[in-house]
């Protein structure tokens, strides 16, 4: 259970990586059809940088 834990968690960190840096990427893998502008890849990116901070807390902060 703790194996799948941490491949769950390593793919939820490639995640959040392609979207801070390939927002559009991100959209494409998930057929997400957005007008696409410089508020929403920063939206984005933002997003992207608060999943990875929890995800890697997470991963290398725990017990």
């Amino acid at each position: 259970m703790d194996i799948l834990y941490d491949i769950l968690v390593y793919l939820f960190i490639l995640l959040a990586t392609i979207m801070v840096v390939s927002p559009r990427m991100f959209l494409n893998i998930f057929r997400i059809r957005i007008e696409y502008n410089g508020m929403r890849r920063t939206t984005i990116r933002i997003i992207g940088v608060v999943i990875l901070v929890l995800l890697i807390y997470l991963q290398f902060i725990r017990v």
